[in-house]
């Protein structure tokens, strides 16, 4: 839905026009996940076996829509001296997801057997139309209305207060310990997985489209343009991620040679970010008298 959207009545005369639409909307989610598993089997019983499985997760999905839209639509009669059009996004989503994960098992005669599974992930988008528009660009035909101004400006701008920062990590550690020998022996595995997908969009968007009569006796200035954030620990970024997954499997078996350790542990991350933002000034399908200066 659209955030804000300012039209003129059909026929209006005033000194100055000025319409605002923005935005500044934010989002923070932080979530975290911790797991703790332990077993011991420290006596002679008839099956001195042990083993634990641990598992922590973690996740977020974030979004913000909506159109940011100043706009004089195309049947609009309008005199006026200067007029002033801005749209402006300032939205932002700060997003963080934590996850952890610990098995540990100790057997005095049998088997020691322990894993660790963990996944920590985020999800995040933000997709705001920003447009300073007179008229309107899908117009099959023109406008009726009639503007007679002494300046005009028209500006659409997605600020450098908007950007995502997403941080995903997941950890895990699993030991596996036996003290007799034997048969005894030990295995752990261990698995710490992470993923941050994250997406900015909508397009910007300053114009006059498919108007009759649109007459500026001074300067006419159109601008759209998107800004970067500047940080000094981030550095110079509209979206700013980390994922990392860490992962530790210990053994330990008492030094005979009928005794065995083994383990395993992997580590995946996978992040995806997009900027998909297109960015237009544009005059089209437009007639009316000749303006004194013109800057798109």
């Amino acid at each position: 839905s659209d955030v804000c959207s300012s039209d003129l009545p059909k026929a209006a005369d005033a000194a100055t026009v000025a319409l605002n639409a923005s935005s500044d909307e934010r989002i923070l989610a932080i979530t975290g996940g911790f797991d703790i598993a332990l077993a011991r089997v420290s006596e002679d019983v008839p099956d001195p076996d042990v083993g634990s499985l641990s598992m922590g997760a973690s996740a977020s999905a974030n979004q913000l829509d909506g159109a940011i839209t100043a706009q004089i639509d195309g049947a609009s009669t309008l005199n006026a001296g200067a007029l002033t059009l801005l749209a402006q996004d300032g939205s932002a989503i700060g997003a963080y997801a934590l996850s952890g994960a610990m098995g540990s098992g100790t057997s005095a005669l049998g088997r020691s057997f322990n894993g660790a599974l963990v996944g920590a992930g985020t999800g995040n988008s933000i997709n705001r139309p920003v447009a300073a528009l007179i008229g309107s660009p899908g117009a099959s035909s023109p406008g009726t209305g009639s503007l007679s101004l002494s300046s005009a400006s028209l500006t659409a701008q997605r600020s450098a207060a908007s950007r995502i920062v997403a941080d995903a990590a997941g950890a895990t550690i699993s030991a596996a310990q036996v003290k007799q020998s034997g048969r005894a022996s030990s295995l752990s595995g261990d698995f710490a997985g992470s993923f941050s997908f994250n997406s900015l969009s909508g397009g910007i968007n300053a114009g006059i489209y498919n108007v009759t009569d649109v007459t500026v006796s001074g300067d006419l200035t159109i601008s759209a343009s998107s800004a970067f954030h500047q940080d000094s620990l981030l550095g110079s970024s509209s979206i700013a991620t980390f994922a990392g997954g860490f992962a530790v499997a210990v053994n330990r078996s008492q030094a005979d040679l009928s005794n065995g350790t083994g383990g395993g542990s992997l580590g995946l991350v996978v992040t995806n970010n997009t900027i998909n933002d297109g960015i237009q000034a544009r005059i089209q399908g437009v007639s009316g008298g000749a303006d004194n200066a013109v800057t798109v």
